[in-house]
């Protein structure tokens, strides 16, 4: 059996998309280290816990745009939890990470107690507007992408890429193994589809990840 690490963000969780995980598993064991909210800052971590046994495929969702992270709870964390795959698979990054973005905080009620303190303070934030290249910007997320792409391909690892709406992902320069020709997005512009308002709801995601993913994954 095949050894599958998925990273990525809600759109790879099993929270949003319990069938992305469930039709994986038909393929190999599956590792899911999605993490809602939390950009390509921590992905570098997330990789960083699967490194030391090789030949695994690692499926790999590139986020958007940064998301900042802020680090919570000083007291409580124990040192080098940071890369452990149970800091992740086990969501204990949610008593120690928040994030924001320039144009969202998550709700106070999405973390542990023992932070909320804490975030209370970064909500200050959503009163500053943040001006920034943003081209540059997604352009250096895309670049970490490739960063970790030949990271995990040296060692001794397959990659494959999707992305819900980074478009830079199948334009830059870069030869990332992609299992989509588009974005997820781009494949459902009906934004009925979408009940949240965000996330492609699981009953149209389930399908296509059988089509597509499994396709590529069956083929490698």
């Amino acid at each position: 059996m095949k050894t599958i690490v998925a990273i990525g963000t809600s759109h790879s969780t099993k929270t949003y998309s319990p069938s992305y995980t469930k039709a994986l598993e038909t393929v190999g064991t599956v590792k899911n280290l999605a993490a809602h909210g939390h950009g390509i800052d921590t992905y570098f971590p997330r990789v960083m816990s699967q490194l030391a046994v090789p030949n695994k495929i690692f499926i790999i969702e590139a986020p958007h745009h940064t998301r900042y992270t802020e680090f919570m709870n000083e007291k409580g964390y124990t040192p080098f939890s940071y890369s452990k795959e149970e800091f992740w698979t086990e969501k204990e990054y949610m008593h120690y990470l928040a994030f924001y973005s320039k144009t969202i905080l998550l709700a106070e009620n999405e973390y542990e107690p023992e932070i909320r303190s804490s975030r209370n303070d970064l909500k200050a934030l959503q009163r500053v507007k943040v001006l920034a290249n943003e081209k540059l910007e997604l352009e250096d997320n895309i670049i970490k992408c490739a960063a970790l792409d030949g990271w995990l391909k040296n060692n001794g690892h397959e990659v494959y890429w999707w992305t819900a709406n980074n478009i830079l992902l199948h334009s830059y320069p870069y030869p990332f193994d992609c299992i989509l020709n588009k974005p997820l997005f781009e494949y459902f512009p009906d934004k009925k589809l979408y009940s949240d308002g965000y996330h492609l709801d699981d009953e149209h995601f389930g399908p296509f990840v059988e089509e597509f993913f499994l396709q590529k994954l069956n083929n490698a």
